[in-house]
């Protein structure tokens, strides 16, 4: 019961993320992402069970303010087991100062019971700058600050 209400949980904060999704016209929604959900079985001298969840979801908040989102949940049984169970949202905005030139601020966010943590934050930010520029792929280089917090079960 305790993990349906994580998974819950999940998909709420994922809902409350890409509210912004849904607010634009349709001619201008230039979001885009992807949801995934993995279930695997596996039956024999050890059961396994796998369940993950992803949520990602992209997209301009301004015409210099982007913004990117993402949360996962993975849960692993085996034997009857409990050995894999993680929880992590991550999200960040880049502002555009210039064609080349951004900054970008984010936090990222863990719990993850087999890494011992109970909450992992990352909060952090940095400027960077774009070398390279293409229809089709971009190369940039960024350095910033974060600082970790963690509270340990």
């Amino acid at each position: 019961m305790k993990i349906i209400g994580q998974i819950v949980f999940t998909l709420i904060l994922s809902l409350c993320l890409v509210t912004g999704v849904f607010t634009q016209e349709e001619e201008e929604n230039k979001w885009g992402g992807d949801t995934a959900l993995g279930l695997s079985f596996a039956r024999g001298n050890t059961d396994t069970t796998n369940i993950s969840f992803t949520l990602s979801a992209a997209g301009p908040l301004s015409e210099s303010i982007d913004s990117t989102n993402k949360t996962f949940f993975l849960l692993t049984k085996e034997g009857g087991i409990t050995n894999a169970e993680s929880l992590g949202l991550e999200s960040q905005i880049q502002w555009k100062h210039s064609e080349r030139i951004f900054s970008y601020y984010g936090v990222q966010g863990l719990r993850d019971r087999f890494k011992n943590y109970s909450y992992r934050i990352l909060p952090g930010l940095g400027v960077g700058y774009k070398i390279l520029v293409l229809e089709n792929f971009r190369l940039s280089a960024s350095a910033g600050l974060s600082q970790v917090f963690t509270k340990y079960y």
